[in-house]
């Protein structure tokens, strides 16, 4: 059964688990954030640019309102939960809300090498791990949730994050992160070299 979600479009791409602090201060958002405050329930984030709005987003809640102010705007702390698709818009708000299903990952194993792996090339990358959390905590964690952690916290083009959400099979989105990740390590080792030498990048 589809349920209907207040839906907030935004240039960027929300995963489950990470945390997301926003300021709202556009009238129909503070109405919107006011009432799922107040309802204690969840909205829908959804990646937009300048041409369109994903059908694939992740939920959120709020789990702290940090500061309010005399003209209603706030900053709040927000935590991804859930992924869902739309099925059907609804504009009989001031903000769009939306017909959603929700969806999970295919059950798999935990792939401890693999999500090892990723997590190594990460924090060789960025210098840090994901969200930077130790290390043994993100090994803990589940293959699902590390995804999510270096999906949402590379500078992986948007577009990319995009796709990586609507993916249903954790070891596909580590199998492509991990892809990632190299190439942009490679990318990287490659301009320290030209900067080491005399500044030029060499001719083919």
């Amino acid at each position: 059964m589809a349920e209907l979600l207040p839906l907030f479009p935004l240039n960027l791409v929300l995963f489950p688990s990470v945390s997301l602090p926003l300021h709202i201060f556009e009238e129909r958002y503070k109405e919107m954030i006011g009432e799922v405050i107040v309802g204690k329930s969840e909205f829908g984030v959804l990646y937009a640019d300048a041409d369109t709005v994903a059908n694939v987003g992740c939920t959120a809640k709020v789990v702290k309102e940090i500061q309010r102010y005399d003209d209603g705007r706030m900053d709040i702390l927000t935590v991804g939960l859930r992924r869902f698709e739309v099925t059907r818009l609804q504009r009989d708000r001031t903000y769009l809300q939306g017909e959603v299903h929700f969806f999970k990952d295919e059950p798999i194993d935990e792939l401890q090498d693999l999500k090892y792996q990723c997590l190594q090339l990460f924090q060789d990358l960025y210098e840090s791990t994901p969200g930077h959390l130790p290390f043994a905590d993100l090994e803990a964690i589940s293959t699902e949730e590390v995804s999510f952690f270096i999906a949402y916290y590379s500078d992986l083009p948007l577009k990319k994050k995009q796709r990586l959400l609507e993916l249903t099979n954790a070891e596909q989105r580590l199998v492509a992160e991990e892809e990632a990740l190299k190439e942009s390590l490679e990318a990287q080792c490659d301009q320290r070299q030209i900067l080491q030498g005399n500044g030029h990048f060499p001719r083919t």
